[in-house]
């Protein structure tokens, strides 16, 4: 399940706008137009955020970020796809926002699916080996044969 559907209910600003990130149909809304939603102004919503030790931006690349972690272990998506339901009208600026939110490329993070039926039985283990060669555990060592 996506983000969306695990919201912990949180009374604060930036919780109401982090869930209407992600709740909604992968429209951003700015500053003024989420203010709005809640009856106040762009400059008072931003003064309430300050007192919550968060900026708006912050709050949507905290949402974008979350959203486009969870596409790509899904793998139901391309990278252009996500970056497109993301708001980002070109793959490549999507990808270095995603580098600068993780620290990892967008094809470090992407899940390998191996087909089975082509793999055999060494897809099961497959899956698990680059996943470790991707992300290793510090002091884990990672035997690989070739």
């Amino acid at each position: 399940p996506l983000a969306a559907t695990r919201i912990a209910p949180d009374h604060s600003f930036s919780a109401q706008i982090r869930s209407a990130l992600l709740a909604g149909d992968g429209e951003f809304a700015g500053l003024d137009e989420m203010a709005a939603r809640f009856g106040i102004t762009g400059r008072t919503l931003a003064r309430d955020l300050i007192r919550e030790g968060i900026s708006y931006q912050r709050i949507v690349d905290d949402a974008r970020r979350t959203l486009a972690c969870e596409h790509l272990q899904l793998g139901r998506l391309t990278p252009k796809q996500i970056g497109f339901l993301l708001g980002y009208r070109d793959v490549g600026n999507f990808r270095r926002a995603f580098r600068r939110w993780t620290g990892h490329t967008v094809a470090e993070s992407a899940p390998v699916t191996v087909d089975k039926a082509d793999a055999g039985p060494v897809a099961d283990g497959l899956q698990k080996l680059v996943g470790a060669v991707r992300h290793p555990v510090p002091g884990q060592a990672v035997t690989m044969l070739v």
